[in-house]
Parts: C-alpha cells; structure tokens; sequence
C-alpha cells in the first residue's frame, strides 16, 4: 500500500528490486478514493490478500500510515531509513520501542514472520 500514483511505485519497485515484482497485491493512490489517515487502504489489502488483521503488519515511515493501521485495527512498525522525520513526530501514534532508525534495526521481523503461523501474534518487542 503506498500512498504514491501506481506509475511511480511500479518504477522504484523496478529499479530496486529488478523487473519480477514480488508483491501479489499492489494498492496505490490510483486504487483509493481516500488517503491515510483513512483505514480503508489497508482493510482493502487486507480483504484482496484474504488475510485478517491480526494476522498483518504494517512497515510505514508516517504517522499518517501508523494512524490508518492503528484505526484498521493492524500491528505496526515504523522505520525512519533516510526519513526526515524523528522518533518524536511519532509519540502520540506508536510507542517508541515499534520505532527502529534503519531497516536492518527490523531485520529480526522477517524471520518472526516466516516462522509465524497465521493468526498467531508477532510479538516486535
């Protein structure tokens, strides 16, 4: 889910990650009549991937994307990467321990969630 026009997601996708997109489902701003903060982004995903919410995570670098998942009812996670914003642009939507600098901080997620069962909690901490 990105918040970007469909045409500028396909080419960062492409020129980072080469032609084969990974992704089964692809929202963009194109596919929504609203942007975050509204939930309805992400329970779209959510129903096209048939998974429910407790079974998702959201990986976003905004407070609006954090407060679109904390209303859609998903875990988070924010990581700042080369963001201009800081840890405080984030204290009245996500606790400072789901906030990591870097994507290598959050590393430790990707192998939670390939050794998690669905519906089963992942615990970030």
């Amino acid at each position: 889910m990105s918040g970007s026009a469909r045409k500028d997601v396909e080419a960062l996708l492409q020129k980072s990650l080469g032609p084969v997109n990974p992704f089964d489902v692809l929202i963009t701003a194109d596919d929504i009549e609203k942007g975050k903060p509204d939930p309805s982004s992400f329970i779209e995903a959510l129903n096209k991937i048939n998974i429910s919410a407790s079974e998702a995570m959201v990986v976003e670098n905004a407070p609006l994307g954090i407060e679109a998942a904390n209303k859609a009812g998903i875990q988070s996670i924010v990581v700042l990467n080369n963001s201009p914003l800081n840890i405080e642009d984030f204290r009245f939507v996500i606790s400072e321990e789901r906030i990591f600098r870097e994507t290598k901080s959050a590393r430790f997620i990707e192998s939670q969630c390939n050794n998690s069962s669905y519906g089963e909690e992942i615990s970030i901490k």
